[in-house]
C-alpha cells in the first residue's frame, strides 16, 4: 500500500486538538432520512384532498400523491390573519419584509442542516396571511417541522 500505517491510523482515528473553540466537527445531522419506503398506492386518497381534521379555527386536508413513486412529502400551511394590514399599507409591507428576514436569519443554521438532508422550507407573507411550506423525504418530515 502507498499509505503508511501512521497516516492510515490518522485517517481512521482523526484527532483535532482543542486549541481553538472555532474549529470542530458539525453536529450530527439527525434529519438525514433512513426509511425510503414508498406507501402503497391508494386511489381513494389520491383522487382529491380529504378533510382529516376540523375545528372552529382549523381545517386540515390530506392528499396522497401516487404519481412519482418517491418517498417524499410536501406540507403546506396557511395562517390567515389581517394583523398589521400586511400588504395594504407601507408600514405593514415593511413589517412583513423585516419579519420574514428575521425568521429566515433565526432559522439559518437549522435550514442549512435540513438542506443537507434534502429538506426545504419556505415562508411567504401575503394579503391574507402567512404561508409555510416544507418539502423533502417523508421519513424526516416530522422532525423537520417540529
Amino acid at each position: 500500500s502507498d499509505i503508511s500505517k501512521e497516516l492510515q491510523d490518522k485517517i481512521d482515528h482523526p484527532h483535532i486538538p482543542e486549541t481553538s473553540s472555532k474549529l470542530g466537527l458539525p453536529p450530527r445531522n439527525t434529519m438525514i432520512p433512513t426509511d425510503f419506503e414508498i406507501l402503497n398506492e391508494n386511489k381513494t386518497l389520491s383522487e382529491e384532498p380529504t378533510l382529516i381534521y376540523s375545528d372552529n379555527n382549523t381545517d386540515m386536508w390530506y392528499q396522497k400523491d401516487d404519481s412519482f413513486d418517491q418517498p417524499k412529502a410536501i406540507v403546506q400551511m396557511r395562517v390567515f390573519t389581517a394583523d398589521l394590514n400586511f400588504s395594504s399599507s407601507l408600514e405593514g409591507s415593511l413589517f412583513v419584509l423585516l419579519w420574514e428576514s428575521c425568521v429566515s436569519e433565526y432559522l439559518k443554521e437549522y435550514t442549512y442542516m435540513a438542506a443537507n438532508a434534502a429538506l426545504g422550507f419556505g415562508l411567504n407573507a401575503g394579503r391574507t396571511g402567512v404561508d409555510f411550506s416544507w418539502a423533502g423525504y417523508s421519513d424526516s418530515m416530522p422532525a423537520f417541522i417540529r
